[in-house]
């Protein structure tokens, strides 16, 4: 058991309009990264929160993070050491988003050592 302390808040989103395996796509995708992540850090700390704002349906996840991701041109790189075998997750999630009008951003706050990747998706 990785004893990592997840938190979640999903009443406030409809999210029935994606179609299950583009959900599963970025949901699955997300939440992967974010226990990789949690589960190598001091805190161990998940938190995925829906909201609904301005048009759009938002998913938030937030997760305990030691180190600062490595990016290049803001967007987040694999530090694994078979690059062409990891990375893609991030890549499908977007092609999935892009279905629906959406996209993700993402910001570490190093104070906090906490990542944070806002999912956002234009209702229609």
């Amino acid at each position: 058991i990785k004893e990592i302390d997840f938190e979640y808040d999903v009443r406030l989103s409809n999210l029935k309009t994606i179609e299950i395996y583009d959900l599963v796509t970025i949901l699955g995708n997300a939440l992967d990264n974010a226990l990789e992540s949690a589960v190598n850090t001091t805190e161990k700390k998940i938190e995925l929160k829906t909201d609904y704002k301005n048009n759009f349906d938002v998913i938030v996840i937030k997760n305990s993070c030691d180190k600062k991701p490595f990016s290049e041109e803001n967007m987040l790189k694999t530090t694994k050491q078979n690059k062409s075998m990891h990375g893609l997750g991030l890549k499908s999630m977007k092609n999935a988003l892009s279905k629906y009008n959406g996209d993700f951003s993402w910001e570490y706050i190093e104070e906090e050592k906490m990542f944070i990747l806002t999912v956002m998706i234009m209702r229609e």
